[in-house]
Formats: structure tokens, C-alpha cells, sequence
């Protein structure tokens, strides 16, 4: 097994991971470091794309193009416990682990939350449900996950699963967690998850400090949440019992 990061950000500070030397941990960097981290196998990569955050995805994404073997991905500015090395993930059975996202779980969602967080407009959400639709895509399948830890063995399944995730971060061009859901949902995968409560078993991530005011913890505005849904709805033009999958748990309980 091979841990990795990815770093394409020069002002970003890496910190010093502690890793036994016998468990291979590379750190793929685009730039020259003035202090070079300790702990890692530092490789220097090309700037594939002019956007900086393009090349990131791209290493982080397509991990079989360049390690022919079982490797977790995790983010520079989260700190591995000792647990998260020597725990078998692989003992798992599944060919894909990642993080439950604890505070999301449909679609709606992500989506909105994508929206309420100004990385789309309404406009582009209504572009890419309309998208979605057009394929036939299952929305009662998508679940949610955080994607700054995952785990994946080297299987023809997980190049597939690797390639459409690349697909549709490349369609959508803004961040990974929900091309992550719509690829596991449309090849019909399930990835093992870490629930919040195992997360500090095996990792002990950065501090999100904007998840305190993401979907939906602060969003207070109920008339904005219903207009949203009522637009994404007229889109996918669902019975009830299936919105109540698609929209979001907590706008139907």
C-alpha cells in the first residue's frame, strides 16, 4: 500500500508526517519547497493546467496512471494517526473506502450546498441536473462522502470508477465530492465509509471551520432552500416518495 498527497498550492505550509519507513508516503509537488517536509518521498510533477487546483484533482483522482498498486489519498493538511497505517483497510472487501460525509447525505444536498456556498450559480445547478437527467442518472443512489481520505485497491473496477470521477470533475470543473457521489452511484458502487465517530480511529483531519456554516447547519432562509427545490424539482419532474430521496432528508421530515 502507498499513502500519497498532493500539493500544487506554493503558499501552502506541509507539515512533517511520521511515518514508519517501511510504508512507502509520497508527496507529489509542482514546486520547489524553500523547506522540504519531512517523512515523504517528495516528487516533482508538471503543471498540467494553467488552474493550479486542475492538477491537484488530476493526480489525486487518477491514481491508477501512476501507482500500479492499493494507495490512500489524503489531503497535505490533515494529520495520518499511527492507527490509519497499520489498521487493514483492505480486510474490508471493498475496492473503495472514504469518509461519510456527516452533514450531508442526498443530491439536493451537495448541491445546494454548493450553491448556498457560491461555487455555482442557480443556473449552473439547474445545467447540471438537467445534465444528469438527460443520462438517466439515479438519483435515489447518490450518497454524500468527504473525499480529503480515500482508500482504493488497484482493480479494473476502481480505474473505471477513477476515469468517469475525472469525467465528471472535468464536466463540473469546481470540486470533487459530488462527481465522487455521481460516479459511485452510476457504476452502482457502494464505498466502504468511515463514520465521524471512527474518523479519530483512523485520521485526524484539519479543523473545516466552513463547514459551521454550510448546508445545513446555518442556512436559515427556508423560502431560499424551497425556491431551489422547487426549481430542481420542476427539472426532474419525480412522484413524492422519490423527491423525498432526491431533495434531502431534512426538507421532508
Amino acid at each position: 500500500m502507498i499513502f500519497y498527497t498532493v500539493v500544487t498550492n506554493n503558499d501552502m505550509v506541509v507539515p512533517d508526517i511520521d511515518m514508519p519507513d517501511e510504508i512507502p508516503c509520497i508527496l507529489y509537488h509542482d514546486f520547489d519547497f524553500d523547506v522540504k517536509p519531512k517523512g515523504y518521498e517528495l516528487v516533482k510533477i508538471p503543471k498540467l493546467f494553467d488552474n493550479p487546483v486542475f492538477t491537484q484533482r488530476y493526480f489525486k483522482i487518477l491514481s491508477h496512471r501512476f501507482i500500479r498498486d492499493e494507495t490512500i489519498y489524503f489531503d497535505s493538511t490533515a494529520n495520518l494517526t499511527r492507527s490509519v497505517i497499520t489498521n487493514k483497510l483492505s480486510r474490508r472487501g471493498a475496492n473503495i473506502c472514504t469518509i461519510n460525509n456527516c452533514y450531508r447525505r442526498s443530491y439536493f444536498d451537495e448541491l445546494f450546498d454548493w450553491f448556498i456556498s457560491g461555487y455555482i450559480s442557480l443556473d449552473q445547478a439547474i445545467k447540471f441536473t438537467s445534465f444528469l437527467k438527460n443520462i438517466h442518472f439515479d438519483f435515489t443512489k447518490f450518497r454524500a462522502y468527504h473525499n480529503w481520505f480515500v482508500y482504493r485497491k488497484y482493480s479494473q473496477e476502481t480505474i473505471a470508477f477513477n476515469e468517469l470521477w475525472w469525467s465528471y470533475f472535468i464536466k463540473f470543473g469546481i470540486r470533487d465530492q459530488l462527481p465522487f457521489g455521481i460516479a459511485s452511484a452510476y457504476l452502482d458502487m457502494k464505498p466502504a465509509t468511515l463514520e465521524v465517530n471512527e474518523v479519530c480511529d483512523f485520521f485526524n483531519p484539519r479543523k473545516y471551520d466552513r463547514e459551521d456554516k454550510a448546508y445545513p447547519q446555518q442556512v436559515k432562509n427556508k423560502s431560499l432552500i424551497m425556491d431551489f427545490k422547487n426549481k430542481i424539482n420542476k427539472i426532474l419532474q419525480q412522484d413524492n416518495k422519490i423527491n423525498a430521496v432526491i431533495l434531502g432528508h431534512r426538507l421532508n421530515t
